[in-house]
């Protein structure tokens, strides 16, 4: 098939979105990749890529356009400038492209409207458009707090998400439940699959990490408000054990500054250590020698608190113990795959007892439950099989010449 690949997120941002491309590509699929200029994460436009427009990769061929960075992740007015730079940009472009393609394969990162283009393009050309949803909008504004429920605002881009979610083909669901969300909310009668996300791990050359404690429980992913890091930063605090024990975090978000401070004003660096914004692939060997994994995700009366975040994929890759604060399709995951604890709630004070007590399990009981969440991994979440899934639907849905 020839595919017109559209996501405002590619590589070398650290997203799922890449490894789909590459598992295309090896499929023998020809793959157009039209994406923003890479930002997220970075702050800025990743060095090396202010000029670049076009380029190869990973067999794909990958157009840019000119996208506004995010240069202040709590800063409203440059995201919203991000938003729509790349909504207008990708939108300009799609009107000029001139290769032909058969099918349309989007994928709706926050915000929704990142796919619009593949929605002007697949209705120019009469093609079908394959939406893929990680975020559900507009719920996932309003779980953070940018927007407020009934608001204008909220009315707005109610209306847009709505409008742009209809044009789509089918909608790839990385969550059962937010079917729930399509029919009940947004009143969408739409046909929907469950598809979820592939680990991201990136290729990495094997290193050997030297831990300079005995235990390490280690966080990777995003530290913003639903991650609750603070939290576990503030556990750290409280932990009651005469182990040596390290929580090690590794990520950016509008929380980090936060948890810095917290760590700095209360003499934790020899219990936490934060290391910022870090490639997947570079992560990869603390995560494979973690004691173990923290999977976070805030419980909020919020369809986007009942997702399976990408990092519980990832972690279950990895085939070691979870910690898991989430609730909803992700708890449901982990407590199917048998290799994971939970809190009785989401405060410092319990996340901390929750550690406490898997510190006392012993080293037979720990390898257990890693062995468990591979398998349940292999089962469930094996990039060859959503390969396969994802494969059947688009061939479903392509042009038949």
């Amino acid at each position: 098939m020839r595919i017109l690949f559209v996501s405002q997120y590619f590589h070398p941002e650290n997203t799922p979105a890449t490894e789909i491309v590459k598992g295309l590509v090896e499929k023998g699929h020809e793959v157009t990749v039209l994406t923003g200029q890479p930002n997220y994460g970075f702050g800025r436009i990743a060095e090396g890529y202010e000029n670049v427009f076009e380029e190869e990769v990973f067999g794909a061929h990958v157009i840019r356009v000119k996208t506004y960075p995010r240069y202040n992740p709590k800063g409203m007015k440059d995201l919203m400038k991000n938003y729509l730079s790349f909504y207008f940009h990708s939108r300009k472009k799609v009107r000029r492209l001139k290769e032909e393609f058969d099918v349309v394969y989007s994928m709706s990162f926050s915000p929704c409207i990142s796919v619009s283009a593949a929605n002007l393009y697949a209705k120019k050309h009469k093609l079908k458009n394959v939406i893929h949803v990680p975020d559900l909008w507009p719920e996932s504004p309003v779980a953070i707090g940018a927007v407020k429920r009934g608001s204008l605002f909220y009315r707005i881009l109610y209306r847009w998400s709505k409008s742009i979610y209809k044009k789509g083909a089918i909608l790839l669901l990385t969550s059962p439940s937010f079917k729930d969300y399509f029919k009940d909310v947004l009143k969408l009668e739409k046909k929907t699959e469950y598809i979820p996300l592939p680990a991201t791990i990136g290729a990495s050359d094997p290193i050997e990490i030297k831990w300079k404690h005995d235990v390490n429980i280690v966080y990777s992913g995003n530290i913003g408000k639903l991650q609750l890091v603070e939290s576990l930063v503030k556990a750290m605090a409280l932990l009651d054990t005469e182990k040596d024990v390290c929580l090690h975090v590794f990520g950016s978000g509008s929380s980090l500054a936060e948890c810095v401070k917290f760590v700095r004003e209360n003499n934790l660096e020899e219990k936490v250590s934060i290391y910022g914004r870090v490639k997947a692939a570079e992560t990869a060997p603390y995560q494979e020698k973690a004691d173990a994994l923290v999977v976070s995700l805030k419980s909020e009366d919020s369809p986007v608190s009942k997702t399976i975040p990408n990092k519980l994929v990832t972690s279950l890759y990895y085939g070691r113990p979870i910690i898991g604060v989430i609730s909803g399709d992700g708890k449901k995951e982990l407590v199917n795959a048998k290799g994971s604890m939970f809190p009785k709630d989401e405060s410092p004070e319990a996340i901390a007892d929750c550690f406490k007590k898997f510190l006392e399990l012993s080293a037979e009981e720990k390898k257990e439950m890693g062995k468990n969440n591979k398998t349940y991994y292999q089962k469930t979440f094996a990039f060859p099989r959503i390969m396969d899934q994802l494969e059947e639907v688009l061939e479903k849905f392509a042009r038949k010449s």
